[in-house]
């Protein structure tokens, strides 16, 4: 079964080069779900959405980040 969702923890604030290749490879994926303990800075938000145009990326809350 291939995701639909994928929800990431973010350790020490990134995702790293390796789990967005991944996730650039799954085809039905749609949205993917950031969350950490502590706040997501800016530029891993741009960093994120670079790597995976055209998916809806949310915070741990589900709210589309702009």
């Amino acid at each position: 079964v291939l995701p639909k969702l994928v929800e990431i923890c973010i350790d020490e604030n990134r995702v790293t080069p390796r789990v967005l290749e991944w996730l650039r490879q799954q085809p039905r994926l749609k949205r993917v779900k950031l969350w950490s303990a502590f706040s997501i800075d800016e530029s891993r938000w741009r960093e994120v959405q670079s790597a995976l145009p055209g998916m809806t990326i949310q915070d741990r809350l589900g709210k589309v980040h702009p």
